[in-house]
């Protein structure tokens, strides 16, 4: 949802930048400094983000929407994240040591685990039934001749009996050689699908890691491409007062500022999710971790955070 909020935000001051360089496109036609290209060129610009704004802000209604549903009443204001926050790398900064982790540790493993164990021990319930049975008897009861004095006219005597029962299965027509057969097809199956969860653990870990470095470096690839992107249209205004520019090449200087801060804002956010996913992945994720990203968030009304060496907002493998 704060990424959909951000694009918006992004797209209306983009418009209102465009809607401020029509104006001045009609100004200067009016007094015959510019021509009528000028002027629908920026209409042009203008209408493409009026229909981009719409989009924008159906997503941002989905988005709430979705949120909603989880915590069953409508959003306010949310905390956003700071535009100069600094994420944390990964630590430890290696990728052996998260797969090492995530192979042994995820929940999936764990979980695929814990079913081949239960196969393991159904399969020697079902030999058991292979091996001679000893049971232990005991009974006791009374009984009275009726025979002699007639229909429960006789004495009763005491009847107790105590004995041992030896049974060998000789043959039972091959269902315990099939359930048994069953049984290690089954736990053959449960290894398969141990192996491929740790198999699928190694390759998602090996994602989000990549996810969170190559995003680290992304994200300051578009803070640099962000103050380029700020001094070029800067220029091209400048430029276009004096008139050695025209005004497409200041429409086209906002365009690349604009989809550069809304490119950076999904960079972040996506950096974020991977960090978590990374650590879920490898088994390790915890409420602490969902507290210390929440503390890289601040409301319109509180100072934005100072992130501090040592603070909580790190990514660190337990």
């Amino acid at each position: 949802m704060l990424a959909a909020q951000d694009t918006l935000r992004a797209l209306l001051a983009q418009k209102e930048a465009v809607e401020t360089q029509l104006r001045a496109a009609r100004q200067g036609f009016e007094l015959g400094s510019t021509t009528i290209a000028d002027t629908y060129e920026a209409q042009a610009r203008l209408d493409l983000l009026n229909a981009s704004e719409l989009q924008s802000r159906n997503a941002l209604q989905v988005a709430q929407d979705q949120l909603a549903r989880l915590i069953n009443e409508r959003p306010g204001e949310l905390a956003e994240l700071a535009p100069d926050t600094a994420l944390p790398a990964p630590e430890p900064n290696r990728l052996e040591d998260w797969v090492a982790q995530s192979s042994d540790a995820s929940l999936g493993v764990a979980q695929a685990e814990l079913n081949a164990k239960i196969i393991e021990k159904q399969v020697d319930i079902a030999k058991s039934e292979h091996y001679p049975k000893l049971h232990l008897q005991a009974q006791t009861g009374t009984a009275s001749d009726r025979g002699l004095y007639g229909l429960n006219n006789g004495p009763r005597s005491l009847d107790s009996t105590v004995g041992i029962q030896l049974s060998i299965p000789i043959f039972t027509g091959g269902e315990l050689s099939s359930i048994v057969r069953e049984q290690a097809s089954r736990l053959q199956q449960a290894r398969y699908e141990l192996e491929n969860a740790k198999r699928q653990a190694v390759l998602s870990t090996q994602q989000y890691f990549s996810g969170v470095t190559s995003g680290l470096a992304q994200i300051d690839a578009l803070r640099a491409a962000e103050k380029s992107s700020l001094a070029s249209l800067q220029a091209n205004q400048t430029g276009y007062e004096i008139g050695v520019r025209i005004n497409i090449d200041v429409l086209n200087a906002q365009q690349q500022l604009y989809e550069t801060q809304r490119s950076l804002a999904r960079a972040r956010y996506d950096t974020l999710m991977n960090s978590l996913r990374l650590k879920a992945s490898s088994g390790i994720l915890s409420d602490q971790d969902i507290m210390a990203i929440n503390q890289l968030l601040y409301t319109q009304g509180r100072q934005p955070p100072q992130r501090r060496p040592g603070s909580p907002a790190n990514f660190s493998k337990k």
